[in-house]
């Protein structure tokens, strides 16, 4: 199973991370409000992608014909380079784990407030998944569901049938039937199913593709038509902000089930 979009560059022409497969994202897909105090000197997309986890182990579990190997990895304030543990003044810790098997690929993200006082937080799974042509695959399972369009100054707008590709997209919905529900990228001409995402305390959904000009543009996407063959549907918690109190814990996850390719 072949989850990326992008191939990467040589370190050496790389100023900032590649996204390769799925890191999550401690983040904001909205304008900052300056006065969010917790995240206003972060980036865009937050800390968590561009920090260096920790590998805490491996495990098995063989159930029949099925076998399946999970991954684990944490993060924690005191694991921050200085210049985010600056930007980001609370103590937290994180474990994100991986688990694959001959048909899906899931991931979870434990949050723990171990600081003091409150603090709030988006979550976003980034993942890039790779299709024959993004003009000849769409989404479904958004009819109905409201979104913001990014690519026209966070107009809200609601979406009719299903998502096709015709330019650059950058949306974030919210689909009406609850995370339980997969969205499911499929085939235009013969209608078979390439991938399905399930998502458990994740309301949102990121779809997003740069299309031509802009993959051009950007120097951390390569090759620069790499956009023909990937389109990023990502589960989410980024409309609204996750509040945790001291001691808390934020729990989330995803399934991505595969078809034939």
């Amino acid at each position: 199973m072949t989850a990326c979009g992008c191939p990467r560059p040589p370190l050496s022409t790389v100023p900032k991370p590649v996204p390769r497969w799925y890191p999550p994202c401690l983040s904001r897909l909205r304008p900052r409000p300056p006065t969010h105090e917790a995240t206003k000197n972060l980036p865009q997309h937050g800390f968590a992608r561009s920090s260096r986890w920790e590998f805490l182990g491996k495990s098995s579990e063989e159930s029949g014909t099925n076998y399946s190997v999970k991954l684990d990895f944490g993060l924690s304030s005191s694991s921050l380079d200085e210049k985010t543990k600056a930007a980001w003044g609370y103590s937290f810790g994180a474990i994100y784990s991986v688990t694959l098997d001959r048909d899906a690929l899931a991931t979870s993200l434990v949050i723990t407030n171990e600081d003091d006082k409150p603090f709030e937080l988006q979550v976003l799974l980034h993942t890039y998944l790779r299709v024959p042509d993004v003009t000849a695959v769409r989404l479904s399972s958004l009819d109905g569901a409201s979104y913001l369009d990014k690519t026209e100054s966070l107009a809200t707008k609601t979406q009719s049938g299903d998502l096709a590709f015709t330019g650059e997209t950058d949306r974030i919905y919210t689909p009406l039937g609850g995370p339980k529900v997969p969205v499911v990228v499929s085939d235009n001409a013969s209608g078979r199913k390439l991938y399905s995402l399930t998502r458990d305390n994740l309301d949102d959904v990121v779809v997003w593709n740069p299309w031509e000009a802009k993959a051009k543009s950007m120097p951390d996407f390569s090759p620069d038509d790499g956009w023909r063959n990937m389109v990023c549907v990502e589960a989410g918690a980024v409309k609204g902000w996750q509040k945790l109190e001291a001691g808390d814990a934020f729990e989330a996850a995803q399934v991505i089930a595969v078809g034939d390719l």
